[in-house]
């Protein structure tokens, strides 16, 4: 369900609101504190992180803006549920809500959006 006076970016503004920052949320299951970040290059890469108390799995992955929508694709990891997924993207104060559109992985997802890779996440910066 859209949030009312919020319409998804445009293409022409995904870009800027995704790449060159690291899209991060937290939260708690199963009684465990987890946290996920992502970074998003401006050639077209993206690296990740999720991590809790007793471990972590870092991923790297692409991503491409296909008619308004941000599509990704998460390499050897089962983010993606095995395939590309794409979201339309709406702003929510100084984060981002992002709603499954298409892809095997339907889970939609809201995001604080950090500035560059605070995090460290593409290896070669």
């Amino acid at each position: 369900m859209a949030e009312p006076g919020r319409a998804p970016l445009p293409a022409a503004e995904l870009g800027e609101a995704i790449v060159g920052h690291t899209m991060y949320d937290s939260g708690r299951r199963f009684g465990i504190r987890w946290h996920w970040a992502g970074y998003y290059r401006a050639d077209g890469r993206a690296f990740a992180r999720a991590w809790w108390g007793f471990g972590e799995i870092t991923a790297r992955g692409s991503w491409t803006i296909d008619d308004d929508r941000w599509c990704q694709f998460w390499e050897d990891v089962d983010w993606s549920g095995g395939g590309r997924n794409c979201y339309r993207v709406r702003r929510t104060g100084d984060g981002l809500r992002w709603r499954h559109v298409e892809g095997p992985h339907a889970e939609d997802h809201r995001f604080e959006r950090r500035r560059g890779d605070p995090f460290g996440l593409a290896p070669d910066g």
